[in-house]
């Protein structure tokens, strides 16, 4: 199956298989959960605070479908 993702902020400096700001079409296997997404694209869990399906907001051993559309945001900080 396919997902799109799209990394936010630092993250897209963490990985090489997403250009700033566009969406990359990813393969997996069937059933891949987000965790499993994470562990492809070489993320931690720390390194990413939110998670959004199909833009709704989704935890990690949520199971991926095909063409699903999957936003990755990291933690921020401020103050």
């Amino acid at each position: 199956m396919k997902v799109k993702v799209k990394l936010y902020a630092m993250l897209t400096n963490r990985t090489k298989k997403t250009e700033r700001g566009a969406p990359v079409e990813i393969e997996l296997p069937e059933g891949e959960s987000v965790m499993g997404l994470l562990n492809r694209l070489k993320l931690s869990v720390d390194e990413v605070r939110m998670i959004y399906v199909n833009g709704r907001s989704r935890q990690l051993d949520w199971q991926l479908r095909d063409g699903d559309e999957v936003g990755l945001f990291p933690p921020v900080g401020g103050g």
